[in-house]
């Protein structure tokens, strides 16, 4: 709430006699006004878009590669790139499908495994909307020691055969993958391949009925079958090799198997003349987990420790979004949004099994023009989590509620700044400059149910932040078209200027279907005391009547994008 001085009459005459002139800039652009700025009831003021990612992991071979590592980039960490979003890996099916919050204005993302940088593309579907299908080779870890087998290639010829137990390579997710080379010096083609395997062993790779694609030729694969062994075979689709002609037979086993092995046996037919070696095999796998959770150490944020694994950060590790609030709702305000600014920048961790185990919220708090009032804030989270604990706060203010999903951050920002009185913090040009607060909580969490793919905004970081007005628990201050939480004083909904209306899905908003808050995709400046954020933003306006299609990125720091008079500029030191 604004803080307004009793004047006497004449000074009040006098400013209603400025007809509502900005305080601070006298060339008020009155079509920028946010009292004529009709939304549309269907934009959500959203600066983010949920999209889907939908990912497949093969290795260098096309094989399907279960529980391949990857990163996801907003910008190209081949190219300096420093906005890592997500380190994680696929699931047992080779597939990982998720759904990212991205500022609307990105068109793409990187995606990196190894070495390997690929760009993704969104296809986007509308404003708030996109998604992402791509496949991408994951590249194991190479270690300092040698990697597969312990021995040289072992070879042996038999009949006119050439038959190399050519490598064993630890694919650091459980698997290993085993080639097998096979050279024809007889003159009629290769009929098939067999190659034995460990009993009761089936590969995951490749499949019963599958065609495989040699370095040759193609062949139909059986597996496992027990002609003429216990065995995978591969048959000849046409001519098969000859006359000192080779191929390549490659195939995947848990590692603890392969590691079992003592021995392979190889068996070649073309026509009528058949051959087959035995092989001794010594083979340990390579990867290091010193966590022993099934995530190789290079492949894991906590490779110290088994019940954490991956990292997944909003909006990217290092980067911070902007929350922006008007707090005289259900009335409203002078739409500076600047009653509380704050930034946030939230990790989620998950363990190997992509189960939630903490979220650690990291705030910057950077003004408060609230006169009167004394704000808190508070998130509330997915109701598929549950929060257990507080496992570290640096201001000690953090409270679980009941519902154990909510947890209030602090009831009062002037408690945060170290400040009394009633002074706006920060967002007037000639007040003392008060030093911003940046800290962190750590929240312990549980997992009491699995997400769904496609989620709403509020389910995504930051999840469902929202202001206390003036510290009541039960006067809640949401984010347009947000859920509101048990607490909540539902008696103040549709009244004042609220035009909150259930059966359309309208929350927190005007009749022109205005918000009390903006959620800001990455970190912004913002206007100073008394001056509506489309004065100092060129841009806002377009991006409202535009229902978020035009200028999507109307928040930066942009040639032409603000009107830097209007923007608050923090004191040079």
């Amino acid at each position: 709430m604004k803080k307004y001085f009793v004047l006497g009459f004449l000074v009040l005459m006098l400013l209603f006699a400025l007809a509502g002139c900005n305080l601070f800039n006298s060339s008020k652009d009155n079509s920028k006004n946010m009292d004529n700025l009709v939304a549309d009831p269907e934009f959500q003021f959203n600066t983010t878009r949920s999209v889907e990612l939908n990912i497949t992991s093969i290795d260098k071979y096309g094989f399907f590669y279960p529980y391949g590592h990857f990163e996801i980039w907003k910008d190209d960490p081949a190219n300096g790139g420093t906005k890592r979003v997500i380190s994680i890996r696929t699931d047992e099916n080779a597939q990982f499908i998720k759904t990212l919050s991205l500022p609307t204005y990105y068109g793409s993302i990187f995606l990196k495994s190894g070495t390997i940088v690929q760009k993704l593309w969104v296809n986007i579907a509308n404003s708030t909307e996109g998604s992402i299908l791509d496949t991408f080779v994951c590249i194991a870890p190479v270690y300092p020691e040698i990697k597969g087998l312990k021995f040289d290639p072992q070879t042996a010829s038999n009949d006119g055969y050439v038959f190399t137990l050519e490598n064993m390579e630890d694919n650091c997710n459980g698997t290993t993958t085993i080639t097998v080379r096979v050279c024809n010096n007889n003159n009629r083609g290769l009929s098939n391949v067999a190659i034995s395997l460990p009993p009761g062993v089936i590969p995951s790779q490749p499949t019963n009925g599958s065609t495989y694609q040699g370095d040759e030729n193609s062949y139909n694969v059986e597996n496992p079958t027990n002609n003429p062994y216990y065995s995978i075979k591969f048959e000849t689709i046409g001519e098969g090799v000859k006359n000192g002609q080779c191929d390549v037979f490659r195939y995947i086993i848990p590692t603890d198997d392969a590691e079992a092995m003592t021995e392979i046996t190889i068996r070649a037919k073309a026509a009528q003349i058949i051959g087959e070696v035995t092989l001794d095999v010594d083979y340990t796998g390579t990867c290091n987990d010193s966590d022993g959770d099934g995530v190789t150490d290079d492949w894991d944020d906590y490779p110290d420790d088994p019940d954490r694994a991956f990292n997944r950060y909003t909006p990217a590790e290092g980067q911070y979004g902007t929350f922006m609030w008007e707090d005289l709702w259900p009335n409203k305000g002078d739409y500076d949004m600047n009653d509380l600014v704050m930034d946030y920048n939230v990790i989620e961790v998950t363990n190997a099994d992509h189960e939630i185990v903490d979220v650690i919220n990291n705030f910057y708090l950077r003004a408060a023009g609230a006169g009167f009032l004394n704000n808190g804030f508070a998130i509330q989270y997915p109701s598929y989590w549950e929060v257990t604990d507080i496992a570290a706060d640096g201001l000690n203010m953090a409270e679980i509620e009941a519902d154990n999903r909510t947890v209030i951050f602090f009831q009062n920002h002037r408690q945060v700044f170290e400040v009394s009185g009633d002074d706006w913090i920060n967002t007037y040009p000639t007040y003392p400059f008060i030093p911003t607060v940046t800290w962190s909580v750590k929240l312990s969490m549980t997992e009491t149910s699995k997400a769904k793919v496609v989620l709403p905004p509020w389910y995504l970081a930051p999840f469902n932040p929202f202001l206390l007005a003036n510290g009541v628990r039960s006067h809640e201050i949401h984010l347009p078209d947000y859920p509101y939480t048990y607490e909540m004083n539902t008696a103040l909904l549709d009244t004042g200027d609220d035009a909150t209306d259930p059966s359309s899905g309208i929350y927190f908003r005007t009749a022109n279907y205005l918000p009390w808050a903006i959620l800001i995709a990455e970190s912004c400046d913002y206007a100073i005391e008394m001056t509506q954020i489309s004065d100092a933003f060129n841009y806002f306006v377009e991006w409202v009547q535009s229902d978020g299609t035009q200028k999507q990125d109307w928040y930066l720091d942009l040639p032409g994008y603000q009107n830097e008079d209007l923007i608050y500029q923090v004191p040079a030191k």
